[in-house]
């Protein structure tokens, strides 16, 4: 079973941590773990339904700070619906246009949002983030003689009454009772995590029951579902009544005495096994309402991030179209300038110095392509292109355990996109700085090779780099573009705007000069600046070196 249910059960959680009515201006808030949250998500990629963004991408993309800037979800499978929606973009039109439906009829009516979270609000204790386990993991199995438990709970409940006039009977009660505890202790070990996730599927049908009468004001499609799943899955609210103590015991006294009739009477035994056959017989249809619930709450978050953003729109798809944005921001940022970009028939390779912006605006693209695909919500004036599988190697990785070098790890990211860029499907490829971990000389060559042998077929790449010299050797599939750099007596200013063309400004040595190094010390190296431009050997061997700006 998952480990943070585990805990759970030994830590005995007492009370599950609520959130006020979120309003619309309010900050999102950071509500369970992240392994908590990629549950659900975990588990369908276990089954092989979905594959979604690899981890390397995950984490050049800051997508867990994505996350959490996007969630203002009222309950827990909101989150974990919301974040396997972020993890997997969909590729589906009709399917990413049903849920950009339910996100504007919701934004339309903020009387129905107030009751739907209020709906959802109840789905947001920590046992909740277990139930992707009752959905897709193995189940414990039923046991031969569990027709006999709720018999043994009978039992124990006559010889208690009948305690009362026979001696005879204290005895009998005695021997029923040791023989409940004996059960007891062997199967509740079992089933403790499971048990410990039931409740929550009570709160799951009685949300869908609180959002029945909403349906009107949503989608069609999804108040079917609801009226549909829900009576279906009412019987679960009868056979895990008892187990709602499980989670939420109030104070000592009434968790001794909920032990104790569990050890005595076997109701939690009782109860599970009641419940266990009904999830087994309609675990599809408590996915569905899963799903159902965990949408309405996603497209909840999702319409308050339209809110939040300076800028967004509704992404047009069109699988001849070059991707174009314009005026695209990242939406972790609190004051971003926008940019805007179209690959019109070629790729873009982006120059400039440190800190110019060069990897926020390849993160800008990726996270407006992820969001585009996954919530249908651009934060751009304009987004269109065709579905893309981003995939990118912007982050520095290396291993001292493994003994992996930055450079290696770099040619083992390049061999995985190469690969990727022979499967069916259109990518957007971002790659920062390539081959940095190696001379100038072989990080051009090599740099040159790989980004041509990517810009074929329909893919589109984004590529940053210092490497002036790149600029020549691609022109035919790449465009440059580049962002600019001032030099002032305070040091280096930016306006972070992307400009067409190769960047033609030279400022490393002259921020030496504004952060008032010696003045012998900036001689030197521009001295030795010119030496090697004027060094035919240094010219010989720079591809392009001839030809730089």
């Amino acid at each position: 079973m998952i480990p943070f249910a585990v805990d759970a059960v030994r830590r005995r959680l007492s009370r599950a941590t609520r959130r006020e009515d979120p309003s619309a201006d309010r900050e999102p808030q950071e509500r369970g773990s992240l392994e908590e949250i990629r549950h659900f998500d975990e588990q369908l990629r276990q089954t092989g339904e979905r594959d979604g963004l690899d981890p390397r991408t995950w984490a050049d993309l800051d997508l867990d700070a994505v996350f959490r800037r996007l969630d203002r979800t009222a309950s827990a499978v909101g989150q974990q619906v919301l974040y396997a929606r972020l993890r997997a973009p969909a590729s589906d039109r009709e399917a990413l246009a049903a849920f950009d439906d339910l996100v504007t009829r919701l934004g339309s009516a903020p009387g129905v949002r107030d009751l739907a979270r209020k709906a959802l609000s109840r789905l947001s204790a920590r046992n909740v983030y277990g139930l992707p386990s009752l959905l897709f993991g193995l189940l414990p199995p039923r046991p031969a003689l569990a027709p006999l438990f709720p018999v043994l709970t009978a039992a124990a409940l006559v010889a208690s009454v009948l305690a009362f006039f026979s001696k005879g009977a204290i005895l009998l009660l005695a021997a029923i009772c040791a023989v409940n505890i004996v059960v007891r202790l062997s199967y509740r070990r079992r089933i403790a995590t499971v048990v410990y996730s039931l409740p929550a599927l009570r709160s799951l049908v009685r949300a869908g029951q609180r959002l029945q009468p909403l349906g009107a004001a949503l989608p069609p499609a999804v108040g079917a579902q609801l009226d549909r799943l829900v009576p279906r899955l009412a019987g679960l609210l009868r056979t895990t009544s008892w187990l709602v103590l499980e989670a939420e015991r109030r104070d000592e006294l009434t968790q001794i005495v909920y032990e104790y009739a569990n050890m005595v009477l076997l109701l939690d035994v009782n109860a599970f096994f009641f419940s266990l056959e009904l999830i087994q017989e309609r675990r599809g249809e408590i996915r569905e309402l899963y799903e159902t619930v965990g949408d309405v709450d996603a497209a909840l978050a999702v319409h308050e991030l339209r809110e939040s953003l300076p800028v967004w729109s509704r992404p047009e798809f069109d699988e001849a179209s070059p991707l174009r944005l314009e005026e695209a921001v990242h939406p972790l940022l609190g004051a971003p300038v926008p940019n805007s970009l179209e690959l019109d028939g070629r790729n873009a390779l982006v120059t400039g110095s440190n800190m110019a912006g060069k990897t926020t605006f390849l993160k800008t693209v990726g996270v407006a392509a992820v969001l585009s695909q996954a919530v249908a919500t651009s934060p751009a004036r304009r987004y269109r292109g065709p579905f893309l599988t981003v995939l990118s190697a912007i982050g520095r990785t290396e291993s001292l355990a493994e003994g992996t070098s930055y450079y290696l790890a770099e040619v083992h990211r390049v061999r995985e996109l190469v690969a990727a860029s022979e499967r069916p499907g259109p990518r957007l490829f971002l790659l920062d700085e390539l081959f940095r971990g190696t001379n100038t000389l072989e990080r051009i060559a090599a740099g040159k090779a790989v980004l041509s042998w990517l810009a074929r077929g329909r893919h589109a790449t984004l590529v940053s780099t210092h490497d002036i010299e790149l600029v020549p050797l691609l022109s035919e599939s790449y465009a440059p573009y580049h962002f600019r750099e001032t030099v002032t007596d305070g040091g280096l200013t930016f306006d972070y705007r992307l400009r067409p063309g190769p960047s033609s400004t030279r400022n490393a040595i002259a921020l030496l000069a504004a952060v008032s190094l010696p003045e012998a010390l900036v001689a030197d190296a521009l001295g030795t600046v010119d030496r090697l431009e004027r060094s035919p050997t240094l010219a010989a061997r720079l591809p392009g070196a001839d030809d730089s700006p």
